[in-house]
């Protein structure tokens, strides 16, 4: 495993934001993405993360999400959670999937302007709309909310 990355910690009966601030008062940086209550996204090397998830109580399951084909803890490159992190901080109510999207695959497309600038994905259509799909680490899939074609160039 990389040494600092970002781990996904996923939780039952709990508010991710809620334990959010347990984990910041230990000096984890914490990203909780909007209209999702149950994922906590964790900056930190694994082991310091791993022991504090095995000693501290925190009164319902908590655990790493694990990528299917290994079980392995779903561990998320900075770069590819900074993509998220900016997709989910420009929309207040982005489509996150857990799951690749069952949908035929567009061009792969790069945003021209505005706040994505840069940002690459494929064009899907998620609710009779257009939008840009970017994956993160094949581990999750974010949409954004429609995007004018003027603002896309194919990659």
């Amino acid at each position: 495993m990389a040494e600092r990355s970002w781990f996904v910690i996923g939780m039952r009966y709990l508010r991710a934001s809620k334990l959010e601030e347990k984990f910041k008062s230990r000096g984890y940086e914490t990203f909780v993405p909007p209209v999702v209550t149950n994922l906590l996204f964790v900056h930190s090397d694994y082991w310091p993360l791993f022991k504090y998830l095995e000693e501290k109580s925190f009164g319902h399951p908590v655990y790493f999400l694990r990528r299917r084909e290994d079980w392995q803890p779903m561990e998320i490159r900075d770069s590819e959670m900074q993509k998220f992190i900016l997709v989910c901080k420009a929309y207040a109510q982005p489509i996150i999937l857990t799951e690749c999207p069952k949908l035929k695959l567009g061009d792969k497309v790069r945003i021209k302007d505005g706040e994505l600038k840069g940002v690459e994905g494929h064009i899907v259509r998620l609710k009779k709309q257009k939008r840009v799909l970017i994956n993160v680490d094949n581990a999750f899939w974010v949409a954004t909310a429609h995007i004018e074609p003027e603002l896309l160039e194919v990659i």
